[in-house]
Order: C-alpha cells, then sequence, then structure tokens
C-alpha cells in the first residue's frame, strides 16, 4: 500500500494500540511490522513536517526568508502553526514518528512525534498538502500525553523512541 493512501486514522508507530506489553513485545513485533514502521520515514507528510521545522528555525535566526517554501513568510500561518509557544531546543532535535492520523474536517495529516534531544513531551503537526504540491505545517500542539505516560512506554519501546538511525 501506498505511504500517501494509508487508512484513515492508520497507528503508524508506538502507539499503545499496536505493540504489545513488555512482557509479550519479543513475541509479537515482528521484522515486518518494523519495516512498516521504518517505512513511514518516508511519508512525504513526515519529511514535509522535518522541511518546515527546519524551515522555521532557519527564518527565527535570519538565514532565510522562506517560510513553507514559498520566497515571503506568511506572517498569519506563521501564527497558526504556533511554534513561538516551542522552546526550540525541540524543534531542532530529531524527532520519531508516534503516530500519523488522517484529518477528517481539515484535511492532511496529523503527525504526532517525539524528539528524541528531548524525549518529554509528544507533540501533533497538522500538515497539509497544498494543491501546488507543498506540504505545509499548519499547526503545532503538546499531545496532552504526560511525561509519566512516556516515561512507561520508553521502559518498554525505548529502542523505537529514541532511534537516531531512522529519525529525521
Amino acid at each position: 500500500m501506498s505511504l500517501r493512501r494509508l487508512p484513515f486514522c492508520a497507528t503508524i508507530a508506538i502507539g499503545l494500540g499496536l505493540f504489545p506489553t513488555a512482557q509479550a513485545q519479543g513475541s509479537r513485533v515482528t521484522d515486518a511490522t518494523l519495516a512498516g514502521y521504518y517505512a513511514v520515514y518516508q511519508n512525504p507528510f513526515v519529511i514535509g513536517l522535518r522541511k518546515e521545522l527546519d524551515a522555521y528555525i532557519a527564518l527565527k535566526q535570519g538565514k532565510s526568508e522562506k517560510w513553507h517554501g514559498r520566497g515571503r513568510t506568511d506572517k498569519a500561518m506563521l501564527e497558526r502553526a504556533d511554534l513561538e509557544q516551542v522552546d526550540s531546543q525541540y524543534l531542532s532535535s530529531r524527532f520519531t514518528v508516534y503516530k500519523i492520523e488522517g484529518q477528517p474536517f481539515t484535511g492532511g495529516r496529523q503527525v504526532s512525534i517525539l524528539f528524541i534531544e528531548k524525549p518529554d513531551r509528544i507533540f501533533k503537526a497538522w500538515m497539509y498538502l497544498t494543491g501546488d504540491g507543498i506540504y505545509e505545517l499548519r499547526g503545532f500542539k503538546d499531545s496532552g500525553i504526560t511525561p509519566e505516560q512516556i516515561a512507561v512506554m520508553r521502559k518498554s519501546y525505548e529502542k523505537l523512541m529514541l532511534d537516531r538511525e531512522h529519525a529525521l
């Protein structure tokens, strides 16, 4: 199946519904499951998210004047993405993917990520594919998953959650 045609609300990564508990992990997580998970890093919405975060960082450092791949900064879109509220240590860190979901009312995909340099919060990014083929970051917020819940997940899935080989 094409990564662009993922089923609505397809859980991609380490959502608690996809991977088993730590006790059963060895018997149920197959190489095929891991290959499917690693393939998410080729998803154009995920790649687009990394490009958008890099462009935002370059914009804030004065190294670029572009946002969303355009020749000028769209201030309204920048404000809507709400990256000003996020510590730049998160944004400049590589991330692993927690989950990808379709956005039924607004279009695009919601990509939930964990930054591996600061793995204490999971963020939700709303990525949208425009009519002219540009992947835009249209929203970014904390997922609401508590640091305690993340710590529990890390006990079972640290290798995946902090995977530097595949992280973007």
